[in-house]
């Protein structure tokens, strides 16, 4: 066989969809997948017995796998908790790294892997395969080059609909810490994060770059029963002076696909995140443009871009480095709203679904639209439960920490 050596741990849950990822890039040629670890092999037995039949390791411990294996490369699919650990003992023994995103919550260790990884000399890709998106990329490259002449402000809305039992999952979700650890799991950095990275892609004053947060002010609230958030409103200034206005959900009554929408001078482009992705370009002038969808697989396609990097020296599509405006913004949020405000029962709606609970917060839709409209937070509209917050500044933050539990 040829290609790269490649690993994977965690091959439970989302991992699943790395071992679609490399399976692909088998079949082509490109990669040998040699070994998986995964610490909790009873629970994807199946999964097990198929790799060992086809000749690949399993391992429970991804230090072993390590020293027991020469791998060119890995895949980290595991809980947001571990990606610091994992990803440094890669780096450290001269691996590649596709990391599943967030690559951490906090900007201290995003700092620390940013700098082993450009040290070591290898590819850590961040596994937001979003920022593939052919119309994404293009969008990014027509206001680059003035199609809306200068971007003033993005703003993003996402509602998706989540259960009791997506928090059920795992003990880490829709958590802010476990133990000592921070996990922060919420819209902003794990469900909906996608679409507050892609408004830092379209807001770049560069081609293939993300603008950098100066100044954060955030509202993060939960109706779920759970300690982080579920909800939340993100004012971002970035470095070019593009503001961010990013309002996520995962309490709205159904699933929408999330919309962003770029303001510039000469007009509106409202990008959305539908599978396949919509364009529509309205210019100033009266001008309207719609773009052709184009149908494709972000997964691979991100995947195989992490390949190229390693083969050919061409740039990743998502970057440790190019996270850095991300988990800075991540945290600006938290340092801005300083807690996670329960919305008060009255507003929230309970009722059961199957064999589980949805949640829903009474005109959440509604109420993310018009804050949209009008570029607010949500207590900018007057809205009963909400919070006024306090910006602060991100330039330059080296650390975060913050003392609050989530708790009422």
């Amino acid at each position: 066989m040829q290609g790269l050596r490649i690993g994977i741990i965690g091959i439970g849950g989302f991992g699943k969809q790395h071992l679609r990822m490399v399976h692909h890039a088998q079949e082509a040629g490109r990669v040998q997948l040699v070994a998986v670890a995964e610490k909790y092999p009873q629970g994807c037995a199946a999964e097990v017995e198929k790799l060992q039949s086809a000749g690949v390791k399993v391992y429970e411990d991804y230090l072993e796998m390590f020293d027991q294996e020469e791998l060119d490369a890995v895949n980290i699919a595991t809980p947001i908790p571990f990606h610091f650990e994992m990803a440094m003992a890669a780096l450290e023994r001269g691996i590649h790294v596709y990391l599943e995103k967030p690559p951490t919550v906090l900007i201290q260790e995003l700092l620390v892997l940013k700098q082993k990884a450009q040290a070591s000399g290898k590819v850590c890709a961040v596994g937001f395969q979003q920022i593939s998106c052919t119309a994404l990329r293009r969008l990014q490259a027509y206001l680059v080059s003035g199609g809306l002449g200068q971007v003033q402000q993005i703003t993003a809305v996402g509602k998706w609909k989540r259960l009791d039992s997506y928090y059920q999952r795992a003990n880490w979700a829709g958590r802010i810490k476990l133990g000592s650890t921070y996990v922060l799991d919420g819209p902003l950095s794990n469900a909906l994060s996608h679409i507050y990275h892609n408004c830092l892609f379209l807001a770049s004053s560069q081609e293939g770059r993300f603008a950098a947060p100066e100044l954060v002010q955030a509202e993060l609230y939960r109706a779920h029963p759970i300690e982080g958030e579920d909800t939340n409103a993100v004012f971002t200034r970035t470095d070019n002076g593009v503001e961010i206005f990013y309002y996520a959900t995962l309490s709205a009554p159904v699933d929408e696909s999330p919309v962003i929408k770029v303001y510039g001078t000469e007009g509106k482009a409202t990008f959305v995140r539908s599978y396949p992705a919509r364009v529509k370009i309205e210019k100033n002038d009266g001008q309207v443009e719609e773009w052709e969808p184009v149908f494709e697989d972000e997964y691979l396609r991100v995947f195989h871009n992490f390949l190229d990097a390693i083969e050919q020296g061409v740039p990743v599509y998502s970057s440790i480095e190019d996270t850095e405006p991300f988990v800075r913004g991540l945290n600006g949020a938290y340092l801005s709203a300083q807690r996670v405000m329960p919305i008060p029962g009255e507003w929230v709606i309970r009722k059961p679904e199957g064999n589980t609970i949805a949640t829903s917060i009474s005109d959440i839709g509604k109420i993310m639209d018009e804050a949209s409209e009008k570029k607010v937070l949500f207590s900018g509209l007057g809205v009963p439960w909400a919070v006024k917050t306090s910006p602060v500044s991100v330039e330059g933050l080296q650390e975060f920490a913050l003392s609050f539990e989530g708790k009422d």
